[in-house]
């Protein structure tokens, strides 16, 4: 088994339609795939955990309780299929276990997402 631990920075994104969310969704896309491409390559089925940190702004009144985790899940998984999922059949379809949870952190420079796989076969 391999376990794999590591906290990507910056400010986390989901879906969005403005052009400047878009700005801001592609920044956190590349953010993670360059925090992402030096990690060892996953080869065969594994147990993911991602914690989303976010900033205090990401919960607005509106929104009490923060984004949708599904939106936020997507703009990492997508960008994990270019780094460590690269060389896996299927992709992030490895996965056979996904815990998620969000975590409200003070600002934007605590914000990110702390990635954790463990492999199950070698």
């Amino acid at each position: 088994m391999q376990r794999i631990s590591q906290k990507i920075i910056g400010v986390p994104y989901g879906k969005t339609k403005d052009e400047i969310g878009q700005l801001l969704l592609r920044n956190w896309q590349n953010a993670i795939v360059e925090q992402t491409k030096n990690l060892p390559k996953i080869k065969g089925v594994c147990v993911l955990k991602l914690n989303f940190l976010l900033p205090a702004d990401k919960f607005p009144a509106r929104f009490p309780y923060g984004p949708d985790l599904e939106g936020l899940i997507g703009r990492v998984m997508d960008s994990l299929n270019s780094t460590i999922f690269s060389e896996v059949a299927g992709g992030h379809s490895c996965i056979m276990s996904l815990s998620v949870k969000k975590t409200k952190v003070p600002s934007d420079k605590e914000a990110g997402v702390w990635l954790e796989i463990l492999t199950l076969d070698s």
